[in-house]
Order: structure tokens, then sequence, then C-alpha cells
């Protein structure tokens, strides 16, 4: 008799204790109840895609799945279209039916919609509450008799709802999965390994932290449960990823859903160097990149071809400059620049005689917070041979595809040389042939450029009349003038005449007080101070050390 009174009973299903306020949100919030196991009295603790694909690999693999994995299994399975769930506070708990025979992903949760319908008190609940109810883990089928305690208390649900249920065959199917080799075949094993971080994967898995906190325990977990149950194991990595995104980007791929893209992102696409987000598609994507040093006009440029380039432009002056301005784009510049293309990239750089850079460099760093001629003098003398190190060794990324610049032949009569390099086309210039470059720069670019303005200069700023005046006290040795002028980057830029009208130029402030040229490009100005260029002292006054890079 119970039998049959049992299966003329729907289905109803206890799903757990919230407090006052989780209740409330609960029924606020809509028609949906989130797979969430709660832990004694307190608001449930969410299920994440990671703990669903967990569960479902334990049952097609015929393994016998633990107590949270069964909650899961029962959650999205086990409570079918037509089903009766209840859930509540301390007072007073809802009974409602389900709507969809299957269970969705919010976000990173699962979902389940339902339609509440009733409200009953705790007290007159009490006797359909399953034995130990602070310690099950939800949900959980309540006994016919239990089910029908509930309904009784419900009478209107009967009448207001069609309470057959769907009562086909479990038939469990594994999701589609990125296929991903187990961890001893993965060929990016040891790297895994290595950037296993313990504190960030027991703080983004709190049910493994649960059991122990320790770096001993976290990893021994990860290599033997962990990695197969695809649990994330650095948060960081993650950190901006755009699951839809990704999926567009790699159809290829197949990733069915958002918990497929997360999955192949952490342990293959992060190594794949694959693109996370539309930030890093953009800069990835960009067809002219403006990379050089600073203080070479790159400013100039950028502003000359704004709104008439057709396409994206990136400007960069050190590898650093992009993940300091945009910390979501996950790919190293080295990634961003050289990679597979149609067309080759695009690429302006600039060469800048090294001790008027070097000047240029500090005064732009530091002479806006100096108050005194004295004190931006003796901030020179402290950097100055670092900066004309930093200068002098710019080129040897080489491009981060072995493009060596100093091996190329550069055209000293115009100021700029181009390069055919493999997937790149290069346009390097010298910042002080700077007004004879709108006629390259518009046939390399493709568009009209009829004159450079000169922008972003030491001359137009705050501390222009400090740098001029102390430029005409500038000297170096000529010892210290010459080794610094054999370096590879200025015997490639610049030829033997033009190093020794340097040398002449900078080893005297008098000549630079009676004569006002400088030594390339034929510019003339009110002061000897190069365009857009710093200050420093005579190092033979001020007992600087030596160069020793140059030595």
């Amino acid at each position: 008799m119970d039998d049959m009174q049992a299966k003329a009973t729907p289905d109803v299903w206890w799903l757990g204790s919230l407090s006052h306020d989780g209740y409330r949100a609960w029924r606020t919030a809509g028609r949906a109840v989130r797979a969430a196991p709660a832990m004694s009295s307190d608001d449930p603790v969410a299920l994440s895609p990671w703990d669903w694909l967990a569960a479902c690999r334990e049952q097609a693999d015929g393994a016998s799945p633990h107590a949270w994995t069964r909650a899961i299994l029962r959650f999205v399975h086990h409570i079918e279209a037509g089903s009766i769930v209840v859930a509540g506070s301390g007072d007073t708990y809802a009974v409602g039916k389900v709507l969809d025979s299957d269970a969705r992903f919010d976000g990173d949760t699962l979902v389940r919609d339902v339609d509440w319908q009733h409200e009953i008190p705790a007290f007159r609940l009490a006797a359909a509450r399953p034995e130990r109810w602070r310690d099950y883990v939800a949900p959980e089928r309540l006994h016919a008799s239990h089910a029908r305690v509930v309904l009784g208390w419900a009478p209107v649900l009967p009448d207001r709802v069609d309470l057959s249920v769907n009562r086909r065959e479990l038939r469990l199917v594994k999701p589609a999965e990125p296929t991903i080799p187990i961890l001893f075949q993965s060929p990016y094993a040891e790297r895994i390994l290595r950037e296993f971080r313990w504190r960030e994967y027991l703080h983004a898995n709190p049910d493994v932290a649960a059991t122990e906190y320790s770096e001993a325990f976290a990893r021994n977990h990860f290599i033997n449960q962990g990695y197969c149950e695809r649990r994330i194991f650095d948060p960081q990595r993650m950190h901006g990823f755009d699951a839809p995104f990704y999926r567009q980007r790699y159809p290829e791929l197949q990733l069915n859903t958002d918990a497929d893209a997360w999955v192949h992102y952490c342990y293959v696409g992060y190594y794949e160097d694959r693109i996370a987000n539309r930030d890093t598609a953009w800069f990835y994507d960009a067809r002219l990149h403006i990379f050089q040093m600073g203080k070479v006009a790159s400013h100039t440029i950028a502003h000359a071809i704004e709104g008439r380039y057709n396409g994206g432009v990136v400007h960069a002056h050190w590898v650093t400059d992009i993940p300091v301005a945009y910390p979501s784009t996950r790919l190293p510049y080295s990634r961003l620049l050289v990679h597979p293309r149609e067309q080759p990239v695009q690429v302006i750089s600039a060469a800048r005689e090294l001790v008027s850079w070097a000047l240029s460099a500090i005064a732009h760093s530091h002479a806006a917070a100096c108050t005194s001629f004295d004190e931006l003098m003796s901030t020179v003398e402290n950097e100055f041979w670092t900066r004309c190190g930093h200068g002098a060794r710019w080129f040897d990324h080489r491009y981060f595809c072995d493009l060596d610049v100093t091996r190329h032949a550069f055209n000293h009569v115009a100021g700029c040389s181009r390069i055919a390099h493999p997937g790149m086309d290069l346009l390097i210039y010298r910042q002080e042939n700077l007004d004879q470059l709108a006629r390259p720069l518009s046939e390399f670019l493709g568009i009209t450029i009829d004159r450079l303005d000169a922008r972003n200069t030491a001359e137009s700023k705050r501390h222009g009349v400090l740098y001029r005046k102390v430029v005409e006290e500038f000297s170096v040795p000529t010892n210290d003038l010459v080794r610094l002028y054999e370096t590879p980057f200025m015997r490639t830029f610049y030829s033997d005449d033009e190093r020794g009208d340097f040398v002449r130029f900078w080893r005297s402030g008098t000549v630079r007080r009676s004569n006002r040229s400088w030594p390339v490009g034929g510019r003339r100005s009110r002061s000897a101070a190069p365009s857009d260029s710093g200050v420093y002292r005579s190092s033979d006054q001020a007992g600087i050390e030596r160069p020793h890079a140059f030595n």
C-alpha cells in the first residue's frame, strides 16, 4: 500500500535551510534556485562548473561519487520538471514546482527555474524534515510520508500546477569537454607544476582548504585529484578572461560552454599564448607599432598619423609599457608584436645621439620636481651614464625576431632607412632628421603627411629655461665621449664625421655658447641646446664615475 501511494506522490525535494536574508533574496530575485548544498543552517555554498564537471566525470567513469558529487547529480538530473522543491529560512519555507528539465549555468553557478507558489510555517513542516536535517547534503528527496506532509500543508499547490513527473530513465551523458591529456602526459606539465600556487589554489577551492591548509596537502591534492577535476590552480591568470570571446575567437576548439573555455585556457590556452580577451586581441591585431625609445619624437609621429591611418596603432617605449597601462592584456609584448600575420607588421623606431637622449630622459623624469639649478645638476650627475647605457642597448631586443639593426646599413644622408624582415616592415629614423621625415613616413604608411609638428619637447615645458641654461654649462671629457661614440648604436646611426662633430660639441660648453649649430640635421635654435634634451655637468668637474659599460 505504501509503495502504491509513494508512486502516486510527486517527488518532493528538500533544498535546505537558509538564513532569513538568504531566503528573502531567493524569493525576490526571481524564480531561480541555485545548486547550493548548505552546511548546517548557514547560507549555501554555490557550486561552480568545476564541481559539475567533476561530478559528471566520476559518474561516467563508474567511480563511487562522494557526497558532494551526489548532491550535484541529484540537483541536475534527478530533480526533473514537475518535481516539488522546498526551501526556506528558519521561520518560513517556500514550496514550488521545477519548471525545466535541465539545469543551466547562471554566470558560474548551476541554476534550476522554480515557480514558487506557497509558504509553510516552520513548525508545521517539522514532521517533514529529513532526519539529522542540520547535517544533510542538499538536495535530498523526502520520503513519501514526509512528502505527503509537505503537500498536506500546501493544499493549493496540487490545484495550481501539473504534478505529473517525467519518470524517464536516468541517462547520464558526460558533457563535451576540451580534450586535455592527463597531467603526466601534458606537454605543459613542468610549467604547470612550477607555477602552482598552493595558497591561491586553496583559496579558489574552499572545499579542499577545509580539509587541510598546507602546501604539501594542496600540491598532492592537485596532482592526484585537482588536475583531473580541472580545478583552477592559479586564479590570477584567469583575471580578465572572457569566456564568450574566447569561444568566438577559437571556433575550431569546439568549446560548447563557458566552463569548457575556462578549463581550456587555464590548462592549455594560457601556455599556447592564446588570446584571452578583447583588450589583448586589439593589441594582437594592431597593424602598426610605434615602438621606440622615449624622447625621440614618438608623440610627434603619433599625432601626425592620428585619424589618417586605417588600423590599430600601438605606441610603446619599453616592453613593460603594455602590462603596466593595460593589465588585462594577457600576452607579453613580444607575442603581441611578432606572430603569424597575413601582412608584415609595420614598425616605426628611432635613434638619437646618446648624450642628448640621456639628458632629455633625465630632465623629463626629474626636472619638474627640481627646485633649483644645482638640484637638477646633482640628479643628472647620478644618472647620466646609466641612462647612456640604457640607450646604447635599446635595440638589444632585436624586435624578438632576430632583427639586428646594426647589421643593416643606415642612410645617414636621408636620416632614415627601411628594413624588410620576415614578418616585419621596419622604418627607422634619426630624431635629428625629423624635419626630413614627412615624405618617407607618408610612403611607408600609404597616407599623406605634409609636415611633422614637434610635440612633448623639453623646450615647451616649465623646466625648459632651466635645461637650456644648464646645457650651456655641460661638457664631457673627450676620452669618455670617444668610448661612448664607439658603441654599435652610435656607429650604426652616425657617420665618423658626425660622431667627431658630436665630440667637439659636447666636450666644451664654451664652444656651444659661441657656436649655436647642432652637428646633425642642420638645425639652428636660439640656444646651443639640442631640441628636446636635458642637462649634465662636466664629469671632470664633478668627479663622475666613468662609463664602465663602454670601457
